[in-house]
């Protein structure tokens, strides 16, 4: 699972971009070093720019990963956007977004970070 995680803190945004080979595994590794530094800094407003490349996971895992992943952020109620860079990708992303609104996130899918700054700060 090989990837880089790095974290940015923003005005007002806490700021992730992750690169390396997408993977089921790449994606859980990731979203839990995520969701652990949202946590542990309170962050309400925060931007997960997804740089991975290779194919594009499927829609079954990108289900369960969202559902896990947003058991774990609902009870804080943060201001998420999610930032798709790989045009190859997309369909799984777009529908793990809508996994997670549909279980109560307040997430949003953008193909930039411009578009996902201004989302953010409205």
């Amino acid at each position: 699972m090989p990837y880089k995680l790095t974290t940015t803190i923003e005005p007002e945004i806490l700021r992730f971009l992750v690169e390396g080979v997408t993977s089921p595994d790449t994606v859980k590794s990731y979203l839990a070093e995520v969701l652990a530094e949202i946590k542990r800094t309170g962050a309400y407003r925060v931007m997960i720019v997804d740089n991975l490349h290779g194919q594009e996971i499927g829609i079954g895992a990108v289900t369960a990963i969202a559902s896990n992943a947003i058991r774990q952020l609902l009870p804080h109620r943060h201001k998420v956007a999610y930032v798709e860079l790989n045009p190859d990708h997309g369909d799984a992303t777009k529908f793990g977004t809508l996994v997670a609104q549909n279980r109560g996130a307040n997430i949003q899918f953008f193909r930039n970070p411009q578009d996902a700054r201004a989302w953010l700060m409205e």
